[in-house]
């Protein structure tokens, strides 16, 4: 992956068979994740990761596994991104709402953070987060997947 890379390697993550990779020409703080969607205990791994309003929101989406893999996610790249250590500091990074009901993302209480998330047709979400605004950012993903393979896009 390094020799395929373009500009130095941010971020890293895998998942069943999938590599993601993200690359900046810039110093900056930025993230990424890639995690397999497949049933799991959502409540309770809520419980253990985040915050009471995020588990209002999961509970409000009916433990939606497309919606809980891409806030874990988040998670997970904010982490790496904010040099936040796993699984203590989960709590700390996340969705924050505002009273309009938008959901943004914060790193201990600043949300001058961005990303954006989508779900793969093989079955995987992927997550890249950065911190501040007009970055170049290069997100490759590697295994069996193309480009039409990016589907339900959002930008938090």
């Amino acid at each position: 992956l390094k020799q395929k890379a373009k500009h130095p390697i941010v971020s890293l993550s895998h998942s069943y068979g999938i590599a993601a990779v993200l690359c900046t020409p810039n110093n900056l703080s930025a993230g990424v994740d890639v995690e397999k969607i497949r049933p799991r205990d959502f409540q309770a791994l809520a419980e253990w990761v985040c915050t009471e309003r995020e588990q209002e929101y999961l509970a409000s989406v009916d433990w939606d596994g497309e919606e809980f893999y891409r806030l874990w996610c988040i998670k997970e790249a904010l982490l790496k991104a904010a040099n936040l250590n796993f699984p203590e500091d989960m709590r700390k990074v996340g969705y924050r709402f505002e009273i309009d009901g938008k959901k943004e993302i914060q790193v201990c209480g600043c949300s001058d953070w961005h990303g954006v998330t989508a779900l793969l047709s093989n079955g995987c979400a992927v997550t890249c987060v950065w911190q501040g605004s007009n970055v170049e950012l290069h997100l490759q993903c590697y295994g069996d997947i193309g480009k039409d393979d990016w589907g339900k896009i959002e930008v938090v």
